[in-house]
């Protein structure tokens, strides 16, 4: 009986023991509990203590080790807590007697650590958490907690002497690690005091210190700041070849804070380089790990680049994020803060109504700030930030001594020169505000020269497209004291000036791209390079196809496309450096290669001589005004337009009217009078300023955003309706032949191309052209069928259109292919060079995003979803020889909005090839319609022998007395040169 007793005794102590352990284990593994470290330190006192690889993870941010101080303190003292550590970030958390959280630092010292300033509430003991970031974190660490509100002394000998301290005890121990992170460190705070060139030697000697410790946190932060130093200088290749690197390492160090902050620095790369797909990507997948690490100066990165984000897109969120930025921007390291405090000032200067002073005040405390820890980038920003809100207010003095001095503190020697341009710009506009127009010009141009040499120094194409929409903005500023100055005193030359610098900023990237098509000798020079871009670019061009098949179709796999998007931004980063190599090793031939933009006067000697009945009209619209130049043989002439906004809002009304025609296949009276009602607008804002400059003569229109997508010959020109007379509509189309060119200088490459003899007709007919399919899902309006990828079924129209030109072509004794069906690689693997006019009748698809996707569908997709596309990027590695391509499809003609390098998509992608002209849609079309349109047009383009612009305005006509809406004639304009394919 005894027996049993002390067992069950036993088995019940067991139990409470075991409870007891699980416990007390709990605890331990939380680290935060009662049973973790603690050290007793005095105020006044420096203590050391570590963290070791075998200490708890904390299970709440930050998520590495922890330790304790504890101290006596009394109510209302005040103190200053350090924290330093030569091998790690030291994040800080002060509690007070009762577990009140009263601060924290997020390495808020930047190099020297961290540290927290406050007043104590009460009296009794404080705890001090010295924590590690993140769970490879670990090391020695020192503490110290004095009387008073105690600041960092930043003088560069207090950095100097704390850096060579550090390493001094490092190299005594023979710790790497600290090595590394001491390297790390000093080369931020280098980088932020403008020095650069010493920063990267510091950033190199933390990767081979971390490297040869395996430890890839630091190897992580060191590539990190090698590619925000190349970004600034606006080395992109480069910068995404060190992400990537910095990518793969984080993938084995397994925490959420360094994975979050490659893809933050990827997605500002691509952003920058207007790869704004790829950026959003980037960002969303680095605000999941930047959330769930919980770490303050990851947030403070993420909800900062947000907010840059969100400001055009989403006002509210854009101030959501700098308000959540600047609220944990305290404790961070001052770089991180600035920007945060940068952007709140920013929110509330331009985004806040009622709160610009607030903004002014933010921006003022933060320069000062910067000027005290001698960050000159900063500074430079935020002065130009300020002079920006004081534009606002109309205080045009202080805007020119605050951008004067950002231009005295930037560095002529700087590899990138845009602080040095904004700076610039906005002192010239001060300088016009108060009537000093010469003074602005010159310092426009010095802006511009200044942008240009970056331009010319960049091999990246989509970088090259980004400055030349900055030297967009320029110009306009530009032709704003031209102008000014022409209202005083008129001058021909000012007009023949403006024109020069519109055209100097407008589709140089095409341009360049027309040069070096016909550059074989540039291409001969370095074989091995053209080989390798050729299979990257078929790669690029594959992968997009099968992307652009999963966006037609959906993919039922949830993340197929975000795979594929990965490694498409691995392909491009590759494109990046690879051109970057190929532009080093063929800068003579490239630059001999390349084309200047024409000025006035050599396209009045030239194009217009050659042309004497056609005007052009270049469109200039900026930020604050727009203008309207208008070219002929003989003059020159500057128009003001209406405010950008205003024709912005007019030309979403048009658009959403000519679409509206097209719900049903008769438009009835009231959408007819709707649109044109709205089309009339557009006509006074944009051609009756120069109605008596062209009448009876041929125009040539070089549209910017955002009257990239209109049909000018679909403009009414005729005053509204009153009430007791309704007149017919007449449209711009009934005065005028229209076409539509990149840039003059563009045109004037395309006819300088040499034509080789043939006139052979090549007709490609989408899948849909050629037989039955499936009914579509959604019903059509009675007689409307679309040539919409939506809608992948048999259109007749497409049918009889591709016969009835064969039939015409061969009636005037030219040679006729007819091509149909899948394989796009036997398609650009053949020789396309004898065909002077191709015509392509098939479904299509215009990405907004990245226009080269845009894409032909040339077969359906099966029930595994694979069809055959034809992308842009594959259409512009074709060779063409042909005057005149058309593209019978849905929204042929529109894509990526690249600024001031036009669209990007099918059109462009033809012009490259090879192509002198090309005619596409601007919206969906109807397949019916379509089909008179394209018979007409060919009829008078063989038959009858008129060039392309007039054989084009004519079939227009002809289906305009006819009856037919304009959603049904207007879509295809001509982009390029016009040609009489046949003589007379």
């Amino acid at each position: 009986m005894r027996i049993f007793k002390l067992r069950g005794w036993r088995r019940g102590t067991l139990k409470i023991l075991a409870l007891a352990a699980l416990f007390l284990a709990a605890v331990l593994i939380r680290g935060d509990g009662p049973m973790s470290r603690s050290i007793r330190i005095r105020l006044g006192e420096r203590r050391s203590g570590a963290l070791l690889q075998s200490d708890r993870i904390r299970l709440e941010p930050p998520r590495g080790r922890q330790s304790r101080m504890i101290f006596n303190g009394t109510a209302g003292q005040k103190i200053t807590v350090i924290g330093q550590s030569y091998e790690f970030p030291v994040f800080l958390i002060l509690t007070g007697p009762n577990g009140a959280e009263l601060g924290w630092s997020d390495d808020g010292d930047g190099l020297f650590g961290a540290r927290i300033s406050t007043e104590l509430p009460d009296s009794g003991r404080y705890t001090v958490s010295v924590c590690a970031e993140g769970s490879s974190q670990y090391g020695t660490f020192w503490i110290s907690v004095e009387e008073g509100r105690r600041g960092a002394d930043w003088s560069h000998a207090a950095v100097r002497a704390y850096y060579d301290n550090g390493m001094e005890w490092a190299l005594r121990v023979g710790n790497k690690r600290a090595a590394s992170w001491l390297s790390l460190r000093m080369g931020k705070y280098l980088s932020g005091t403008g020095r650069r060139a010493e920063a990267d030697q510091f950033y190199s000697d933390s990767l081979v210190h971390s490297r040869s410790c395996g430890w890839y946190y630091a190897e992580i932060c060191a590539q990190l700041e090698r590619a925000r130093s190349m970004r600034r200088r606006l080395r992109y290749s480069e910068a995404a070849d060190e992400l990537q690197a910095a990518l793969e390492t984080s993938s084995r160090l397994n925490e959420d804070d360094a994975g979050a902050r490659v893809l933050m620095e990827l997605s500002r790369v691509y952003a920058d380089t207007r790869q704004d797909d790829l950026a959003q990507l980037y960002i969303s997948r680095a605000a999941q790990l930047a959330e769930r690490s919980g770490l303050a100066s990851t947030l403070v990165r993420l909800y900062t680049a947000l907010n840059e984000n969100e400001k055009t897109h989403d006002r509210a969120e854009a101030i959501k994020y700098a308000e959540r930025a600047a609220a944990l921007s305290e404790g961070v390291e001052p770089e991180l803060a600035l920007e945060a405090k940068a952007a709140l000032a920013g929110t509330h200067m331009f985004l806040e109504p009622g709160r610009l002073e607030e903004g002014l005040s933010l921006a003022e405390e933060a320069i000062e700030r910067a000027r005290k820890l001698g960050f000159p980038d900063l500074e430079i920003s935020l002065l130009t930030l300020q002079g920006m809100g004081y534009y606002k207010q109309n205080k045009i003095d202080r805007v020119i001594d605050l951008a004067g001095h950002a231009v005295d503190l930037t560095e002529p020697e700087d590899e990138s020169h845009e602080s040095l341009r904004i700076a610039l710009q906005l002192q010239a506009d001060g300088e016009m505000l108060k009537g000093n127009n010469r003074k602005a010009l010159d310092l426009c141009l010095k802006a511009l020269y200044t942008l240009e040499r970056d331009w010319s120094k960049e091999p990246i194409q989509d970088i090259r497209r980004v400055l030349l929409s900055e030297s967009e903005a320029i110009c306009t500023q530009i032709i704003r004291n031209l102008y000014a100055l022409n209202a005083r005193r008129p001058r021909q030359e000012y007009s023949l000036e403006a024109f020069d610098f519109a055209e100097r900023s407008r589709s140089r990237a095409l341009l360049d791209e027309l040069a070096n098509v016909q550059s074989a000798d540039r291409m001969a020079l370095a074989p091995e390079l053209r080989e390798r871009d050729r299979q990257l670019l078929k790669e690029i061009s594959d992968l997009g196809a099968r992307m652009a098949l999963l966006r037609w179709e959906g993919s039922r796999d949830g993340g197929e496309v975000p795979r594929m998007e990965q490694h498409r931004a691995e392909l491009l980063a590759e494109r990046m450096r690879l051109q970057l190599e190929t532009r080093s090793a063929t800068a003579s031939s490239y630059n001999a290669a390349m084309l200047s933009p024409l000025s006035a006067e050599q396209v009045q000697s030239g194009f217009l001589a050659a042309h004497p009945n056609t005007v052009v009209l270049f469109y200039q619209l900026g930020i604050q005004e727009d203008f309207l130049i208008v070219l002929e043989r003989r003059h020159a002439r500057m128009v003001k337009l209406v405010d950008k906004p205003v024709i912005a809002k007019a030309m979403t009304d048009w658009r959403k009217n000519i679409l509206a025609q097209l719900a049903t296949p008769t438009p009835e009276r009231e959408a007819i009078d709707r649109y044109n009602e709205a089309s009339r607008r557009l006509y006074e804002m944009l051609i009756k300023p120069a109605a008596r400059f062209i009448r009876g003569r041929d125009l040539v229109i070089v549209p910017c955003a955002p009257i990239f997508d209109l049909a000018f010959e679909a403009l009414v020109v005729n005053a509204a309706d009153n009430k007791r007379v309704r007149r017919r509509a007449r449209f711009l189309l009934e005065d005028h032949p229209v076409s539509y060119a990149p840039s003059i200088s563009a045109l004037a490459a395309l006819d300088d191309r040499r034509r080789q003899p043939g006139n052979d007709i090549l007709l490609i007919g989408g899948e849909g052209a050629g037989r039955q399919t499936a009914e579509p899902q959604r019903p059509e309006a009675p007689g409307v069928k679309s040539r919409s990828a939506e809608n992948p079924y048999y259109l007749p129209g497409a049918r009889n259109e591709i016969q009835e030109i064969a039939a015409l072509g061969r009636e005037q004794g030219l040679g006729t292919t007819v091509w149909s069906g899948p394989g796009a690689d036997t398609l650009l693997n053949s020789n396309l060079s004898t065909f002077r006019i191709m015509h392509v009748a098939a479904h299509s698809f215009a990405d907004y995003r990245d226009g080269y996707f845009s894409a032909l569908e040339l077969s359906f997709p099966d029930q595994d979803n694979k069809g055959t596309v034809l992308t842009s990027y594959q259409i512009s590695t074709m060779k063409l020889n042909a005057d005149l391509v058309v593209l019978s499809g849905c929204e042929t003609g529109v894509g990526q909005n690249a600024g001031a390098e036009g669209i990007v998509g099918l059109t462009r992608s033809f012009l490259v090839a090879g192509a002198r002209g090309v005619c596409a849609s601007l919206w969906p079309v109807q397949d019916i319609a379509t089909e008179k349109l394209m018979r007409a047009f060919y009829s008078r383009l063989l038959t009858h022998r008129l060039d392309t612009s007039h054989a084009l305005r004519e079939s227009k006509l002809t289906m305009l007395r006819s009856g037919a809406a304009p959603c049904q004639w207007a879509p295809f304009t001509l982009t390029g040169l016009s040609f009489r394919i046949l003589s007379k």
